[in-house]
């Protein structure tokens, strides 16, 4: 099919007539310059605004009336006025070839445009004349419908079904008539622009009327008709409602009672049978599972509190399970308010059992952590536990009723606590009443030291039936190994592993009278000069 049109999103080089790709380019034939016509997002651009230009090529140069960006159409429109034809042919005039050929194109240019505008047409669907065939293609600038088979924009849709769910933002309107007991039909005005009767309560006599069943609204014909007429000087109420209050669903959909909406005491959305609430939502709270008043049995509760008279909180969420009215379980979260300021708390059987402050510090049995974590249990032990994946045993830290701290390890779940602890100062291994500083109680209670480099090479302290035992090379793993003995950084003797004693760095003395000027007493060893080995007595 020939082209007869171009479509065009504006740029800012061509409309500046300084750039080289200035102007608009088209490509079909025309016949007259007034014949080209320039559209602007769908609106006819006067003529004043462009020229035409034919060489080196065709194209429209505007000189005003379009931006960047805007959607420009230059197309063909070859002017079918019968009134002021192109071409008139006069009896007895002469027909030459320049006159028959322009008026051939006239009427074929007038053809192709009456084909190109048919393709943009909406046309009936091929085989079946009584619908129309959009082409899968989006119908744009539809006007809200004013006719019950009207078609309908997006926007009225969006609108009907929000004033629907929600209620609609426009300002409600009362409209009275009088019965004269023959006249059904009166007309609203000013008109009403919501369709539908339950979007309206009707009252005759201070009685409500049954949507449908009593009367039918007409919004296109701007129309309330009743099934029969009401009686003479009965007086009608009309209330327009849908607007701050969202209309009933059905009978087990959303409810909300029409003098409070949804900012009143309740609403509820109810489960299959009607009758049990599944969400409450009050001023201030809500629930799921229950009823307004919150004294249903379990449910879960979110509520806010938005200024000081509401219970003296603020920003106050919480996240109740309820069983009864009574709180079994209860996380809290204060955004302000005094000493509650930015805090969370966690409640089970009806008590706060673990805080955290608004400083991050963590309470457990208090409110009032000190630390990073404080654990309070007051008459109960704390016990932190730990253990090992196969259950064979645990490693606890307990803080016993006594105040003592115990750290116990047992080898089997259920093992006997109190093998390591801290009592008054003193340390005890094995016991829970240690009586010094260190006390180790065992069968054969040992310390074993043991060398970092060679960890085969070890030395034991040990008692037995009140035995001390100092054990060197416990294993003999080691060669000469030997028991030392170090006086201010110095040895002074050694037990060897063949059982001699070597004394090193012993004062010399010539007799025990030299000895004696030089502050010995009995019992001390001296060498003498001749390197003998002497007990003062």
């Amino acid at each position: 099919m020939a082209n007869t049109f171009n479509d065009y999103t504006a740029t800012s080089a061509q409309l500046d007539s300084s750039d080289a790709a200035y102007g608009f380019v088209f490509n079909f034939p025309f016949l007259d310059a007034s014949h080209i016509v320039v559209e602007v997002d769908g609106s006819v651009l006067a003529s004043s605004n462009y020229s035409i230009q034919t060489s080196p090529d065709k194209r429209v140069l505007v000189a005003s009336g379009i931006t960047a960006g805007q959607v420009v159409r230059v197309k063909r429109d070859s002017n079918a006025d019968s009134d002021a034809p192109l071409v008139d042919f006069v009896n007895g005039s002469v027909l030459n070839e320049t006159e028959l050929d322009k008026s051939y194109l006239h009427n074929l240019y007038l053809n192709e445009e009456i084909a190109a505008m048919n393709d943009l047409s909406l046309q009936k669907k091929v085989g079946d004349t009584t619908k129309w065939d959009a082409k899968s293609q989006e119908l744009v600038n539809v006007p809200d419908p004013t006719l019950v088979q009207s078609a309908s924009s997006k926007n009225y849709v969006d609108t009907q079904i929000s004033n629907t769910i929600t209620g609609s933002s426009t300002v409600s309107s009362k409209y009275t008539f009088t019965g004269d007991n023959t006249t059904t039909a009166f007309t609203f005005s000013p008109a009403i622009n919501l369709d539908g009767d339950t979007m309206y309560e009707v009252a005759i006599d201070g009685v409500l009327q049954a949507p449908t069943t009593a009367y039918a609204i007409d919004a296109n014909a701007n129309t309330i008709t009743f099934t029969s007429a009401p009686p003479t000087s009965a007086a009608i109420v009309v209330v327009q409602r849908g607007y701050a209050v969202p209309v009933t669903i059905n009978s087990q959909g959303l409810r909300v009672a029409a003098s409070s909406g949804i900012s009143g005491t309740a609403s509820f959305v109810q489960d299959g049978d009607g009758t049990n609430s599944v969400l409450a939502i009050s001023s201030t709270a809500i629930r799921i599972g229950a009823d307004a008043t919150g004294t249903s049995a379990g449910y879960l509760n979110i509520q806010g509190y938005r200024n000081d008279t509401d219970q003296g909180l603020l920003g106050h969420i919480k996240f109740d399970n309820q069983n009864g009215g009574n709180t079994l379980g209860k996380i809290e979260i204060y955004a302000g308010g005094s000493d509650t300021t930015g805090t969370m708390r966690f409640h089970t059987s009806g008590a706060e059992q673990m805080r955290i402050s608004s400083d991050g510090k963590v309470g457990i049995g208090t409110d009032a952590p000190i630390g990073a974590l404080e654990v309070n249990a007051n008459s109960t032990e704390i016990v932190i536990r730990g253990t090992s994946p196969n259950g064979l045993s645990n490693i606890d830290i307990k803080k016993t009723n006594s105040g003592d701290t115990e750290f116990s390890n047992s080898l089997y779940t259920g093992g006997t606590a109190g093998d390591f602890i801290f009592s008054n100062g003193k340390v005890g291994i094995g016991t829970t009443s240690p009586n010094a500083k260190l006390e180790i109680k065992d069968e054969n209670p040992t310390i074993r030291l043991k060398d970092e480099t060679a960890v085969s090479n070890y030395s034991d302290i040990r008692t037995n039936d009140g035995v001390l035992l100092l054990q060197a090379d416990d294993g003999n793993n080691v060669a000469n190994s030997k028991i030392q003995f170090d006086i201010d950084g110095a040895e002074k003797m050694h037990i060897k592993s063949d059982g001699t004693i070597n004394f090193s760095n012993v004062s010399t003395y010539a007799n025990d009278t030299a000895a004696g000027t030089g502050g010995l007493v009995a019992g001390d060893v001296y060498k003498t000069s001749t390197g003998e080995l002497r007990i003062k007595v």
